[in-house]
């Protein structure tokens, strides 16, 4: 699981009561963890949490970066010239579909911020809001994509 331990023989996943060997009902091996399978820990478990995690005035953003699944495109990671060129950037984004996905895996897809499937306002509201985003910071974070 990545975490340096062993597999165990049985438990429970997304399919039920799971364990080693265990098939669909095409006889594929289902194995013990999804492939989009995430998970989560408390932030104080963190050795390099910020100090100011808690604070109630926030911690500083220094860095905003944009990215999605290309395997063999774009390159790894560009740091932008502006803000505005940043948001840009982060709006040409695609990205490569995952199991997250319905449909085929691997199929490349515009896919803004890497973020298109979470936007709940008119894509122009969206990137107007990210524009206008930086106006009144003193210190305005740079973008990376």
């Amino acid at each position: 699981l990545g975490m340096g331990k062993d597999v165990p023989d049985r438990g429970v996943n997304y399919s039920g009561k799971w364990f080693k060997g265990k098939k669909d009902k095409d006889g594929n091996e289902i194995n013990c963890s999804h492939k989009n399978a995430r998970y989560t820990i408390k932030l104080d478990a963190l050795e390099n949490i910020d100090p100011k995690a808690n604070d109630f005035t926030g911690v500083p953003v220094r860095a905003i970066i944009y990215g999605g699944r290309d395997s063999d495109t774009t390159i790894p990671v560009v740091e932008s010239l502006s803000w505005s060129h940043g948001v840009f950037l982060g709006a040409t984004v695609e990205s490569e579909t995952t199991s997250a996905t319905i449909g085929t895996q691997g199929v490349r897809k515009h896919n803004p911020m890497a973020n298109l499937d979470f936007v709940s306002v008119p894509f122009k509201t969206y990137i107007d809001n990210h524009l206008k985003f930086a106006q009144d910071l003193k210190e305005v974070p740079k973008i990376y994509a």
